[in-house]
């Protein structure tokens, strides 16, 4: 059992679901971490689903840019919260989630935006 991707989904309208661990958590555990989220308000696929409540969020190490943690509310969250957990099992980083290509319009490419974000404030910093 790898208990860094502990998976949580709340089936409510919208959905809420989360990987890793919280922003919290990771400040307890003294992390320098980088957050970055994205509405679905702002998303061209959600809008025309009309299902634009919600959001999605990022949680990546600071010094290497591995996710550690991530969230979800809004349209299939219970399903769009297995991307940001796939890319964690190997360690991955926002870089690697930024690169991914992705179809548009879906939703899972939300997750890009975010990461994008990230890495821009991680590359600023050096």
């Amino acid at each position: 059992m790898d208990y860094r991707l502990k998976l949580e989904v709340i089936f409510t309208s919208p959905e809420v679901a989360g990987v890793g661990y919280s922003e919290r958590e990771c400040l307890e555990k003294g992390w320098e971490i980088v957050t970055a989220s994205y509405p679905f308000a702002d998303h061209g696929k959600s809008l025309v689903m009309g299902a634009t409540d919600g959001f999605v969020k990022l949680i990546s190490l600071k010094a290497s840019g591995e996710i550690v943690g991530a969230q979800v509310v809004g349209p299939h969250a219970s399903d769009l919260i297995h991307e940001p957990m796939a890319v964690m099992r190997y360690r991955g980083t926002t870089k690697d989630l930024a690169e991914m290509p992705h179809y548009h319009p879906t939703l899972s490419e939300i997750w890009t935006y975010p990461a994008e974000e990230i890495l821009e404030i991680i590359r600023g910093r050096s």
